[in-house]
């Protein structure tokens, strides 16, 4: 028998808008070792959520709103790479109901073990789909004296529900950092993500400030200096605002964007 087969997988549920859709779909599936499902509600809070966990446990992490596809769950129950963090299939679903399934192309070859150092393009920039086996030493490097510690606390009252992928990236890029840049690609069913009606966060001047101002130049100061799929994801990311920013325009001092004439 599999012995991963009748380990009990816990789920963290990130965020809260649309979380009941996330467990319904949880429960597709019956693994003989079952799940845990676990909310954490502030994405800020994930580094607490995740320390009390005894070594050798295994996480999901999900954004709350996003489904699995059936046979997701008992997939994780085949044997795996070994790795300390695991990335599984993504697939976004646009406002009109297309498919965005340019992501899959990682897991052509299979389930296997990734160097990010050499493949720094992997990196989904994503916490969906992110499946961690909690380390003997825990997990002091996800939020405790690194560089990105004290980047949420940051955040303020200026934080939109739009930052919680960030937030929540930013003690996983912390752990794979800290634990070599390698991550396995498990290959099987797939995290539905579903994508906000434009202008979605872009709307909004804060999301902006809070990406560009707080969590970029952290993100730089990882590994001083961050390896490539850090920067990768840097750029990801700034091609993202510029996107957006295009058919935005926000008046001086302003909360709220603009659509421009």
């Amino acid at each position: 028998m599999n012995a991963r087969s009748t380990e009990t997988l816990h789920v963290i549920i990130i965020g809260s808008a649309g979380g009941q859709d996330t467990l319904d779909s949880l429960d597709q599936d019956s693994p003989e070792g079952g799940i845990v499902p676990i909310g954490c509600p502030d994405p800020a809070g994930l580094g607490q959520v995740l320390r009390p966990l005894a070594a050798g446990t295994r996480v999901l992490l999900l954004k709350a709103g996003d489904r699995v596809e059936p046979g997701y769950v008992t997939s994780l129950a085949q044997p795996g790479t070994g790795n300390a963090v695991v990335l599984t299939p993504t697939v976004t679903i646009r406002p009109d109901g297309t498919r965005d399934e340019r992501l899959q192309w990682r897991f052509n070859h299979g389930s296997r073990t990734a160097d990010l150092t050499v493949e720094p393009h992997i990196f989904p920039d994503t916490v969906s789909g992110a499946v961690l086996t909690i380390p003997r030493r825990g997990l002091q490097d996800w939020d405790g004296s690194g560089v990105l510690h004290g980047v949420d606390g940051a955040v303020g009252a200026e934080a939109t529900a739009a930052d919680d992928e960030n937030t929540a990236l930013s003690g996983l890029i912390a752990h794979i950092v800290a634990t070599g840049n390698r991550l396995g690609l498990h290959d099987g069913p797939a995290v539905i993500r579903r994508a906000p009606k434009p202008p979605g966060p872009w709307g909004r001047i804060d999301h902006y400030r809070h990406l560009l101002g707080t969590v970029l130049p952290t993100w730089l100061q990882v590994g001083s200096p961050p390896p490539a799929w850090v920067h990768q994801l840097i750029i990801h990311r700034l091609i993202q605002v510029t996107d957006a920013d295009r058919g935005l325009r926000y008046p001086l001092g302003g909360a709220h964007g603009r659509r421009a004439r």
